[in-house]
């Protein structure tokens, strides 16, 4: 058990959002609001310990939308784009997620500074890699990473006319490919490689070894070739149906309804040619199994654990849904458009050809059979992952010691208790987007570690501090509170009152 520190974990922020040029000012709102909660958020627990303890704060995935961010080549500096970053924006490569991170942290300034005076008052901060900044795991971009918090803290401090000293930032900050696990106490991952949608084949191998590039998996396609070209597409759509889908194009206009079919159709064909270009370099596979087996001995040794313990947590993964054309046809509802495209023929025969009253019965019988086809595809097309990820806490706790599993990604927080005595942990979201909404965003989860042994609990950051989770509670939102000029080089935290 983790004596030494008590934990907080956080997950899925999306810092970065709003480098985007289809962010409009109602997302702009909620990224103003997010940033000034968890402000407050990391200055409370700068400065507040319990029993003495400094605070180790695991930030579960997705603390930086790389995804979401949506930057153009720069043709001074970036002479290695493709043509296809000069449309959609930069990829998912190690120089253009440098240069996202470094705006990310210009653009959030005073969040990763206050991150860094938490980790300058003795805390640790612990960043796991989500599906959305799993570039996090290149060295390169960590290297940036830590850079980019030295400048803006160090920028501030001289601004406020404190200590410049950055040497800490080296030690507080460590980053992880997978997971973080306390023994005898949490087992802590952000979750996407449980969703079958935002998965990689291995995951500490997500890059393909000749391209250099994330794989291409639907998420990533989606964020890419839909949400970012849309200003409408929100979080929360992927559960729609089809006509839900066709209501909601045809609901923008012709002008708008045109831009979703076309990147509707760039969002299918680019999954289905990396589908095809999957299958025809098996050596790429093989290179990136070798990849995944080294970097897997290597947190065995960082983590004391049993190289058969993480192969049999890995093997409870979801395979992507690239890698099962079947799977890949239902999620993108092609099997619907062939469905709905031969019962229109079927109907227009039938009218053209039989006489009226047959023509009509032949129709309606059509269309009630391709309604039917149609529900039971739909029981086969799962985007939703809360359910898929509630299954795999009991399963982890079968190979490792651990109470609690705690996971992000869905962005729905819940305590589940589990059968044997543990308890999965969801921390939700500190988003405050239309989906979960605002009345459930900003949970977290907090573990004490005492002589009495682990105590988890899931809060809310709320009116000043962590409160117990209680959905449908009112959300004060009010300005950040006003911080010290300067602080001292080693600030200690004090007790909880």
């Amino acid at each position: 058990m983790n004596a030494t520190h008590n934990t907080l974990v956080i997950s899925d922020v999306h810092l970065g959002g709003d480098l985007n040029v289809n962010c409009g000012p109602s997302a702009r709102a909620q990224l103003d609001l997010l940033e000034r909660e968890l402000i407050d958020f990391l200055r409370h627990y700068t400065y507040t310990r319990r029993d003495g303890r400094p605070w180790q704060l695991v930030i579960n995935g997705d603390l930086i939308d790389f995804l979401g961010i949506c930057l153009l080549p720069d043709p001074d500096s970036d002479d290695d784009a493709t043509p296809e970053e000069h449309i959609y924006g930069l990829g998912r490569r190690p120089k253009a997620a440098r240069a996202k991170v470094d705006a990310v942290i210009e653009r959030h300034a005073d969040v990763f500074v206050a991150l860094a005076r938490f980790a300058r008052a003795g805390n640790r901060v612990d960043l796991v890699a989500g599906n959305h900044d799993v570039e996090l795991q290149w060295d390169a971009v960590q290297r940036a990473f830590l850079d980019g918090v030295r400048r803006v803290y160090e920028r501030a401090q001289l601004a406020a006319g404190g200590d410049p000293a950055s040497d800490f930032i080296e030690s507080a900050f460590h980053f992880h490919p997978w997971f973080v696990y306390i023994p005898g106490v949490a087992w802590i991952e952000h979750g996407h490689l449980y969703d079958e949608n935002c998965s990689f084949q291995f995951a500490l191998a997500p890059a393909d070894p000749f391209s250099k590039q994330i794989d291409l998996n639907v998420d990533t396609a989606a964020q890419r070739y839909v949400v970012n070209r849309i200003p409408a597409a929100e979080h929360g759509q992927e559960n729609w149906s089809w006509l839900g889908y066709m209501r909601w194009a045809l609901g923008l206009g012709p002008r708008g309804a045109l831009e979703v079919f076309k990147s509707y159709y760039a969002f299918s064909a680019r999954l289905i040619a990396a589908r095809r270009q999957r299958r025809r370099a098996p050596g790429a596979a093989e290179e990136r199994r070798a990849r995944h087996r080294e970097r897997l001995r290597a947190l065995c040794e960082v983590w004391s654990l049993d190289e058969r313990t993480l192969d049999a947590v890995h093997e409870l993964r979801r395979r992507p849904v690239v890698e099962n054309l079947w799977r890949l046809l239902q999620v993108l509802m092609i099997d619907k458009l062939v469905i709905g495209a031969l019962a229109l023929l079927v109907v227009m025969v039938a009218v053209w050809s039989l006489p009226l009253a047959w023509g009509l019965a032949g129709a309606g019988t059509v269309v009630g059979s391709a309604w039917a086809a149609n529900r039971i595809l739909s029981r086969g097309r799962i985007v939703d992952p809360t359910a898929p990820l509630m299954v795999i806490p009991e399963r982890i706790l079968r190979h490792v010691d651990a109470r609690y599993v705690v996971f992000g990604h869905t962005h729905e927080a819940m305590r589940v208790p589990l059968e044997g005595g543990g308890v999965y942990f969801n921390t939700g979201t500190w988003y405050p987007d239309e989906a979960p909404g605002l009345l459930r965003s900003f949970t977290h989860v907090v573990i004490h570690c005492d002589d009495d042994g682990p105590r988890a609990q899931l809060c809310q950051w709320r009116d000043g501090a962590s409160r117990p989770f209680t959905p449908g509670y009112s959300v004060r939102t009010r300005p950040a509170t006003a911080e010290p000029a300067a602080l001292p080089v080693a600030a200690p935290g004090r007790a909880a009152a």
